[in-house]
Parts: structure tokens; sequence; C-alpha cells
């Protein structure tokens, strides 16, 4: 039936927009993983960007070098995610 064609290919997305404005891949990511602590923060980013990458369409042989760029991206920019409005 239509109804459960509608079922299973639904989808659900879900918004941030806290995290929705124009800012820099890294940062975005940062912000979501700075205040874990050391390893536990590292493999779940790891983790995400994963998954990340995979949303993204990157092949399968280059998403190492794409969790690696990330990774960088997103420490580089980690002190500026502390700087919050007042």
């Amino acid at each position: 039936s239509a109804a459960e064609d509608n079922a299973t290919t639904a989808m659900i997305s879900l918004i941030d927009f806290e995290l929705s404005g124009p800012n820099y891949r890294g940062y975005d990511i940062m912000k979501l993983f700075r205040k874990q602590p050391g390893k536990d923060r590292q493999e779940n980013m790891r983790r995400f960007l994963h998954f990340y990458a995979r949303e993204e369409g990157v092949s399968d042989d280059m998403i190492s070098d794409f969790i690696k760029q990330a990774e960088i991206e997103a420490e580089m920019i980690e002190p500026l995610t502390w700087i919050e409005a007042v």
C-alpha cells in the first residue's frame, strides 16, 4: 500500500540551529566534541566523521584522508569555539 511505501522511505533530519550558521566545518565539529575528555573526544569525533564522510559521498579509499583533514581543521579552530556571545 502507499502508506507502507511511505513508512519505509521516510527520513528524519535533525537541525541544531545553534550550529546552523555559516561556520567552518572544523568549528561546528569541535563545538560538538570540545567538552569530552581527550581519548573519548578523539574516538567519538572519528566515529562521527566516518559517518559524516559517508553522507558526503566520500569514497571508501578516501575516508581515512577525509577524517584526518577534518580532525586537523577541528583541532586548529578549537580555541575559537570557546568564545561565546554574551
